[in-house]
């Protein structure tokens, strides 16, 4: 899909109550560097664990998924106006 569209089905999946990792991983995998960015903030310093993350899913449960929603969103519309 195109930014605008990922970052509104983005916005809509966060915004469910009922949602998971799963969920919203299958959304935001949809843009290969958006995936990519999202898993490098989750083996950053300030979010690091015993083991490096390398799937989206495992990304999200560790940051947390409002958290981990807000960030794609910001990165997609960041795309939007570059």
């Amino acid at each position: 899909p195109t930014l605008p569209e990922l970052a509104l089905r983005i916005r809509d999946v966060a915004d469910d109550d009922n949602v998971t990792a799963t969920r919203l991983a299958a959304v935001i995998s949809t843009d290969a560097g958006l995936t990519t960015r999202i898993i490098r903030i989750a083996n950053s310093p300030l979010y690091r664990g015993v083991a490096p993350i390398d799937t989206l899913s495992f990304a999200l449960t560790r940051i947390g998924l409002r958290p981990a929603a807000n960030l794609a969103l910001g990165m997609a519309m960041q795309q939007l106006f570059q």
